[in-house]
């Protein structure tokens, strides 16, 4: 998981004239890979692979998790990577991270972050879908349901000249919609319903529904504007450096671009082995059909009906296009 903090404009204070030559060393490196993808994030720039960092660079030093390379890895991969030792060492560490996820216990996770990727990757580069997507694996600071998968921004801007923001929550197969009531994470004023369905309709309502009735409404939308400043850096990044994922990202440059507060949800669910199944556990889980009940795990009283939740499912591993008529809303 990624760190909190807001995305970085690498121009801004210095930052690129001072680390210009790695800089330019890692953007063309993830020219050059189609399997990578380059993201800004607060005070630091990343690289993902499979949907994971491979790189993290903070000017100062490159970092890569060694907890990926084998023990014998380890000894020929130093601990603090210069740029040149990073680029020398990329096919190794891209070798220890497939080997390490397929050892994993939780493999379903690391197919859900290598499928992220993809898509992300696939959308991007296919010139006949509506959205880009222009972050992944997103977090807002000291907000503990402010976590979504991926978050896209409409190519052409809508009737009121503003581009559509879309929050996408992605998951892979059956499996990744089991939902577990924690009743100490609620105690805490965490998400009580993990990381299920359930759990990402409740993380939705609270970011962009529920909190419209917070006695502060400024901390409202400086939460959505902050979303919308994170997209509009983000793009400004990536184009500057005429990035393939970017190839076909709205022209933003500033908040005032985008729709922030009329946001999309979207459930994408991928590798569905019975879709009609799958269809129907989604309804059940957010209280939509009562042959099969899930009472403690309603959330707030169906409280998914009170903003538009979207879903797709598909058995595919990926879909490569995203399209408002792709979603269907959940019937309520």
């Amino acid at each position: 998981m990624r760190k909190e903090g807001r995305s970085l404009r690498i121009w801004d204070n210095g930052f690129y004239e001072a680390h210009k030559q790695d800089i330019e060393g890692v953007i063309g490196v993830v020219r050059d890979d189609p399997d990578l993808i380059f993201l800004p994030r607060g005070g630091y720039l990343s690289v993902y692979y499979i949907g994971t960092v491979i790189l993290e660079y903070n000017g100062k030093e490159f970092k890569f998790n060694r907890d990926y390379l084998s023990e014998e890895d380890k000894k020929k991969v130093p601990a603090k990577l210069t740029f040149d030792e990073w680029k020398c060492n990329l096919d190794t560490l891209k070798e220890s991270m497939i080997c390490k996820n397929e050892r994993d216990p939780k493999k379903g996770q690391q197919r859900e972050k290598a499928s992220q990727q993809e898509i992300m990757l696939k959308v991007n580069n296919n010139p006949d879908s509506e959205y880009s997507i222009i972050d992944m694996e997103y977090v807002r600071q000291n907000c503990p349901f402010g976590r979504f998968d991926l978050i896209a921004v409409s190519r052409k801007p809508g009737s009121g000249g503003k581009h559509k923001i879309a929050i996408i929550e992605l998951k892979y197969g059956r499996s990744a919609f089991a939902t577990a009531w924690k009743k100490e994470n609620k105690a805490e004023g965490k998400n009580p319903f993990g990381s299920g369905i359930v759990g990402h309709a409740f993380n939705l309502n609270c970011f962009i529904n529920e909190a419209k009735d917070e006695r502060d409404p400024a901390v409202v939308k400086e939460r959505l504007s902050d979303l919308a400043a994170e997209l509009v850096s983000i793009s400004h990044t990536c184009k500057g450096f005429c990035l393939r994922q970017s190839v076909n990202f709205p022209n933003l440059q500033s908040v005032s671009d985008l729709d922030f507060e009329n946001i999309k949800t979207w459930l994408l669910c991928v590798g569905s082995e019975n879709v009609t199944n799958d269809t129907h556990s989604i309804q059940r889980y957010l209280g939509y059909n009562d042959k099969k009940p899930y009472a403690k795990y309603t959330v707030k009283e169906n409280v998914s009906k009170s903003f538009s939740l979207d879903y797709q499912i598909t058995s595919e591993k990926f879909v490569s296009s995203l399209c408002d008529s792709d979603f269907k809303r959940l019937p309520g």
